[in-house]
């Protein structure tokens, strides 16, 4: 702490002694240029729109893991997606702002199309039902399901394939 800083504390202590500590006094400190500025309304701004592993993007959120389902089912996973859909539920209830979402299921091209079809519509739903249960009866939220017809990537491999199984958030504006 510098000198500076210090005799300013010290005055101010002095001069709210010498009041009787009664009333109120305000004293402004200037420390240079080392001091942190306070922070800025868009810092907190920023803040909001990120809650854990969910995360607002514009017209979209954004997750850090995916949504995991039991193996060719719509049956959630919760125990390894319990902390991303809590974050999705904490993000939409930060945000009373936003009163339509769209869910979309993806999948990979492994299976017929009309069987990934109906599985990304029902995992889709999946997603939407367990979100309305948490609370967010403000919400509106709709499902679609596009099956493999909009792949993120078009390689055989694991990691394709795992890119492309997927749920999205589409922020909708009525």
């Amino acid at each position: 702490m510098s000198r500076t800083m210090t005799s300013a504390m010290v005055a101010s202590f002095l001069f709210l002694v010498a009041c009787g500590g009664g009333g109120s006094a305000q004293v402004e400190l200037k420390t240079g240029g080392d001091a942190t500025p306070p922070p800025s309304d868009t810092a907190a701004t920023a803040a909001a729109s990120d809650v854990g592993e969910a995360h607002l993007k514009g017209d979209h959120l954004e997750i850090d893991h995916q949504i995991l389902f039991d193996t060719d089912s719509d049956h959630i996973n919760e125990a390894q997606s319990q902390k991303v859909l809590g974050d999705l539920v904490a993000l939409l209830k930060a945000h009373p702002e936003l009163v339509h979402l769209r869910i979309e299921g993806h999948t990979d091209v492994r299976g017929s199309a009309e069987h990934n079809q109906d599985l990304s519509e029902r995992r889709a739903k999946a997603v939407a039902q367990y979100l309305n249960s948490h609370g967010l009866p403000n919400v509106k939220i709709d499902s679609k399901g596009y099956g493999q017809s909009k792949p993120l990537c078009s390689e055989d491999s694991d990691t394709c394939h795992d890119k492309n199984r997927r749920v999205e958030f589409l922020v909708v504006k009525d």
